[in-house]
């Protein structure tokens, strides 16, 4: 009998253990693409596609994980393409988060030349909707932004797909992973539910006590 998940959905451990089974391998891929970025052995820009709720958020998030424990400098844009619209607002958002993951403040403001930044250390860019983001760069900065992944010095991206591809410019590259597929529309919702439920009990188990909490007790 399938078991019942935190929604009351009905779970199917079958499905579970190979979505976990992918997961895995997922994980396993993307550490070492980032790990033989960092090395200096090969760079495998990464494009990570799937079904919603499927992890890819999550997948990318363990690529972040592995660059920052093994020093290197990370910028996730988890934004994706939100107020990005020319190749400069790409490279501001990229030190905004660069800054903020060092725990620096961006100097001056100004945004470093991406061959620079890599000069001090390895840089791992992960970008969500990173198809998204490319399209609606404007045709005039779209050869800029196509000749970063090519640059021999440049930084490694990792992004995840909104619309599922990445324009013909872009593909050639990037290697393609994908996470375990939804089989259904209800498996999808179920995901989708168990995330939101165990993101809002994740929420309240760390909200600090407010005052009306001590005043109440």
């Amino acid at each position: 009998m399938p078991g019942r998940s935190l929604s009351g959905l009905p779970v199917d451990f079958e499905s579970e253990g190979r979505r976990s089974s992918v997961e895995a391998l997922l994980d396993d891929r993307l550490v070492g693409t980032v790990t033989g970025f960092i090395e200096g052995r090969f760079k495998n820009h990464t494009f990570v596609t799937g079904g919603f709720g499927t992890g890819k958020s999550r997948a990318v998030g363990t690529a972040a994980l592995a660059a920052a424990a093994s020093g290197s400098r990370v910028a996730r844009l988890e934004q994706g393409p939100l107020g990005i619209s020319s190749f400069d607002d790409f490279l501001a958002a990229v030190d905004a988060a660069v800054s903020v993951s060092d725990g620096q403040p961006a100097a001056d403001g100004k945004v470093q030349p991406l061959g620079d930044a890599n000069e001090r250390s390895p840089l791992v860019i992960i970008v969500e909707g990173l198809d998204q983001l490319v399209r609606q760069i404007r045709a005039a900065d779209r050869p800029a932004f196509s000749e970063l992944p090519v640059a021999p010095d440049g930084p490694l991206v990792v992004g995840t797909a909104i619309l599922g591809v990445l324009p013909d410019e872009f593909a050639p590259s990037f290697e393609v992973l994908q996470t375990s597929p939804v089989g259904t529309v209800a498996e999808g919702v179920q995901i989708a539910v168990e995330r939101a439920l165990q993101h809002r009990v994740s929420r309240a188990l760390h909200r600090p006590w407010s005052l009306a909490h001590v005043e109440a007790g």
